[in-house]
This record gives structure tokens, C-alpha cells and sequence, in this order.
């Protein structure tokens, strides 16, 4: 749901959860995904040079801790939205197994570093969870340079329940351009971007474009592990 002011719209992502999959308890407020007026794109996404015709949605992924550890049933949403410097950034929120907030409305952390105005863009994030240590995993593509239209897939990690975040680690050190042919411009890089965490360790795939003219687009995937003290 939103509403649409004068200077932005905003999309409400919520939460809601089953027992057996059959009936939802009421939804949660998350947050507002604030999409500015003069980017908007079909109202709940936001225009960026990275992907300026089918722009990016706010994109939220739930993560769940089964694990045995201190954060037992914590439900985690990741998603992006419009920052007051203007790009997108990747947001979480966490909640306890009865959806009361413990990192919720007003209480909201940043995944990615805060950054000047304006800064590069993080958009289309995925997470995960990695069940044996509790760890919280979020991926999500960062534009490089100006004129903001090259990116590369990005993870950083979270070790006391989203609070705070590693320094983001690049999973590839090979810009990609989705912005002109012969890339699927309609659709820019899509929203189907993976991510699988286990042992301390994480997989993820996302859509790349580095060899186009060759190639076309390709899934790229990558793997990287915390290195802990």
C-alpha cells in the first residue's frame, strides 16, 4: 500500500507469517520503501542509471534463524530503498517468532556503509541465513563510478543479528554495464539474484553482463567465507 506525496511515494513492505501455510496471521509494518517523485517508474520502483527502463523495486527477501543459537526463530526482511542522499541503499529489520519488532520501525539498520551525497547506488538485494552460526548474509549489485551505470555484485555479512555490518566484499572485480545493447535493456538485470549460506561460508549468482558482445548475459556465482579472528 502507499500513498503518494508531492515529493516521493512510498510503499509500505510488511510481514505476516503461518504456522502450516494456511492461514496468515495480520501483516507487520517493516517500513516505507521511499521512491522519490522525479525517479519514480510505475510508482513502487525507482529509475537509477544502472537500470533506468525497468527500474528497481524494493526487492525484500526473508531470512529465517533455525538455528540452536541466541537468535532463535528471529525472522529477518532485507530490502532497498531511497536514502536522503538520494541513491538507493539496502535496509533490515529484524523480529522475534511472534513478529514483534527487535530491529523494526524506527529502529531500522543500514547493510550498506553510509556514504556522501550522492552516493553510489545498492539495489536488488537478496539474504540468507546460515544456520550453524547464526551469521546473516546480504547481496545486493553496487554501482561503481559516474555515471553510476556500471555495477558489481556485492555480500557483507552480519554477526550479531543485523546491528552491524562487515566492510562489503566484492564477488567480482568485473564491472557490468546492463544499459545498452546487446543487454536486455528492458529488463536490465532482473530479479532473480541467489544466495545460499552454510558453515560460514556463502554462495551467491547473479545476472551479468561483462562479455555482451560475445556472450550476452550470463549467471555468474562466487563463494565467500568470513575469515574470523
Amino acid at each position: 500500500s502507499g500513498g503518494t506525496p508531492a515529493s516521493a511515494a512510498t510503499i509500505a513492505v510488511f510481514v505476516s507469517s503461518s504456522a502450516k501455510g494456511r492461514v496468515f496471521r495480520s501483516a507487520k509494518l517493516v517500513a516505507p520503501a521511499v521512491v522519490r517523485a522525479e525517479r519514480s517508474c510505475h510508482t513502487f520502483r525507482a529509475r537509477i542509471p544502472a537500470q533506468p527502463k525497468r527500474c528497481v523495486s524494493p526487492n525484500p527477501t526473508i531470512a529465517v534463524d533455525a538455528s540452536t543459537g541466541p537468535r532463535s526463530g528471529r525472522v529477518y526482511v532485507v530490502w532497498g530503498s531511497t536514502s536522503l542522499n538520494q541513491s538507493q541503499d539496502v535496509y533490515v529489520a529484524a523480529f522475534d517468532p511472534d513478529l514483534r519488532p527487535v530491529l523494526g520501525v524506527g529502529h531500522l539498520k543500514q547493510v550498506n556503509p553510509a556514504e556522501g551525497f550522492p552516493g553510489p547506488d545498492q539495489f536488488l538485494p537478496t539474504a540468507a541465513l546460515d544456520q550453524r552460526t547464526g551469521d546473516l548474509w546480504a547481496c545486493y549489485y553496487q554501482t561503481v563510478g559516474s555515471p553510476r551505470r556500471r555495477s558489481r555484485f556485492t555480500c557483507t555479512t552480519s554477526e550479531d543479528g543485523g546491528k552491524s555490518w562487515l566492510a562489503p566484499l566484492a564477488a567480482t572485480t568485473v564491472l557490468s554495464d546492463e544499459t545498452h545493447r546487446p543487454a536486455n535493456v528492458a529488463n536490465g538485470y532482473g530479479d532473480y539474484e541467489g544466495l545460499a549460506a552454510a558453515d560460514g561460508r556463502a554462495l551467491m549468482t547473479w545476472t551479468d553482463g561483462r562479455r555482451l558482445k560475445r556472450l550476452g548475459e550470463e549467471i555468474y556465482a562466487a563463494r565467500l567465507g568470513i575469515r574470523r579472528g
